[in-house]
């Protein structure tokens, strides 16, 4: 899976731009502010539909605009030619699939999948467990578009039963709770089919250069394993919930742990683990997608070695390397020698 070419038209600082890409490593370099980031989220957005810097669309529209357009030519790991577009013009968007328009994100995010590692994933390890849920939702429903539809289903029907609460309706509440547990069940064993798959992946990715430092992933839900458990649970915090107007029990208070050392990474690890420890969670969100869908996802790697001295850097960039095609943006060309000594020869994209 690659994407051969993108066109984009009023993103951001662009009024007009189009490259062509190779299959391997790309690296596009450029000061700050250029535009490299932006390359990245139209990429992104090819395949999630919206950017991986703000859920918005509009937010990307040129600020002198009020519509933007970005098209990507595709070509999947059977050689088939595919063209996907994003056009946004206010609260309005059209994404089509070789001309042809989709009604529903369930029919663009399993075409073309991307992973991303940017500097500000760092909130993945050092964040709210709300980031982390986010980021396992969006994986769970890439492989999975029933986990996307019960997670959908399941959102309306929390908003929904908080309205009640705030009501104190509890004929409703009673009635909704039925609805949330029987969906919240299903999302709880999806997530924990899915998470041990992604733990196993992710041992196996943790290179033996780095077993100086021991870490470990934990996903440990105060779940249950049937509906009616679910209600009970429910009618415990009945009352928490009235007072404090607030859904207190659920799939929506999950929370991923990352340990390293034994430790809570967000408190304990240096920075350099931490960035270490998001690199291996990058690189086994790839195998993941792989696994599941049969394609490599294209890589993108924005700033990836900022701020990283050689060595840590090919470190880095040996536990990424794989034939997944990737794009990387950077302020410093001199990245290319990093590049060339770990992944060979490279396609370069200057933005003057």
């Amino acid at each position: 899976m690659i994407i051969e070419s993108i066109e984009i038209k009023n993103v951001r600082n662009f009024e007009s731009y189009d490259c062509e890409f190779t299959p391997g490593i790309n690296l596009i370099y450029g000061k700050n502010g250029k535009g490299k980031t932006t390359i990245l989220e139209s990429i992104y957005s090819l395949s999630m539909g919206k950017s991986f810097k703000n859920s918005q669309r509009k937010s990307m529209i040129n600020f002198e605009k009020d519509s933007f357009y970005i098209k990507g030519k595709i070509i999947t790991d059977d050689n088939v030619k595919k063209t996907i577009s994003v056009a946004c013009l206010g609260d309005q968007h059209r994404i089509t699939i070789d001309k042809k328009a989709i009604t529903s994100i369930l029919d663009l995010i399993d075409v073309f999948p991307v992973v991303v590692m940017a500097p500000e994933n760092i909130n993945l390890i050092d964040g709210s467990s709300v980031i982390r849920r986010k980021f396992y939702d969006r994986l769970f429903s890439i492989i999975d578009k029933q986990y996307l539809f019960s997670l959908k289903e399941y959102n309306k029907i929390i908003r929904q039963r908080k309205i009640l609460l705030f009501e104190k309706n509890d004929e409703m509440i009673q009635l909704w709770s039925d609805k949330m547990a029987e969906t919240g069940v299903v999302l709880w064993k999806k997530r924990k089919h899915f998470f041990q798959q992604f733990s196993k992946l992710f041992s196996a990715s943790w290179s033996n250069e780095l077993n100086g430092i021991e870490t470990e992933i934990k996903y440990s839900p105060k779940s249950v394993e049937s509906k009616n458990e679910f209600l009970h649970q429910l009618q415990q915090v009945k009352k928490q919930e009235i007072l404090k107007r607030s859904n207190l029990y659920g799939p929506q208070k999950d929370d991923y742990l990352f340990l390293v050392n034994k430790a809570p990474a967000r408190y304990f690890a240096s920075q350099g683990e931490k960035k270490l420890l998001l690199t291996v969670l990058k690189n086994t969100e790839c195998k993941f997608i792989e696994k599941y869908l049969g394609k490599p996802p294209v890589l993108l790697l924005d700033d990836l070695l900022a701020k990283l001295d050689n060595e840590r850097g090919l470190k880095i960039m040996d536990m990424l390397r794989s034939n997944n095609q990737a794009i990387i943006t950077s302020t410093d060309r001199s990245v290319m020698d990093i590049l060339n000594q770990s992944w060979g020869k490279i396609n370069t994209i200057h933005l003057d």
